[in-house]
């Protein structure tokens, strides 16, 4: 969820030694963390099919998107001064119609006479949870929670239906110890586990 970011960090070139190993841009989140004070912040954003512009005449398909999302956070104290929570959720339910060209929308017709194209679906929930403890003045410990499962129904460019079932993501667990040590000195340890993957049998259930 947007609402669970604080500050983001996108390195597309030049990246140094620290960074991980791999192709393309390097990106680092912070994520926000909750306060002494309650807070919260919402959103939703809607854009129907309607407001998509069509470049082909009539004759084909252009690529548009429905979008169908709500965001929202809240964050605040379990102990004033030491221990504070942060929570922040994405509903989403969006779709998209795939471009076609002329020749494949007439022969869609002639297979499937009178029947409507499907759309592509896209739907996720994507929880995010953090608690934050300070320990002592030095140390400070953090736990998050993070879930991104999507699942999707597919219609190709040549496809009248859906021909693909897709789903991407899991659960991620994580904790951080940052420990300072006079004015020279501090450590992080990190650890994390997570079950991020592709189908599995919740990719099929009701669906297909």
């Amino acid at each position: 969820s947007t609402e669970a970011v604080q500050d983001i960090q996108i390195k597309t070139g030049g990246v140094d030694a620290a960074s991980p190993m791999g192709y393309g841009l390097v990106l680092n989140m912070i994520s926000k963390s909750g306060g002494n004070q309650l807070s919260g912040s919402g959103g939703w954003t809607f854009q129907p099919f309607a407001w998509n512009g069509d470049n082909t005449g009539g004759i084909g398909t252009p690529a548009t998107r429905r979008i169908n999302q709500a965001d929202f956070s809240l964050g605040g104290p379990v102990r004033r001064d030491r221990v504070w929570f942060f929570g922040a959720y994405r509903w989403q339910d969006n779709q998209t119609t795939p471009s076609r060209i002329p020749a494949v929308v007439a022969a869609l017709q002639a297979l499937y006479p009178g029947d409507a194209f499907e759309n592509t679906s896209l739907k996720s929930q994507q929880p995010y949870a953090k608690v934050t403890a300070r320990l002592g003045s030095n140390h400070t410990l953090s736990g998050v929670y993070q879930g991104d499962r999507l699942h999707m129904l597919n219609v190709g460019h040549t496809m009248a239906k859906f021909d693909e079932v897709l789903s991407t993501g899991g659960a991620l667990y994580g904790a951080k110890l940052t420990s300072v040590w006079g004015n020279t000195l501090t450590t992080t340890f990190t650890t994390s586990y997570n079950n991020k993957g592709g189908n599995g049998r919740d990719s099929y259930d009701g669906r297909i």
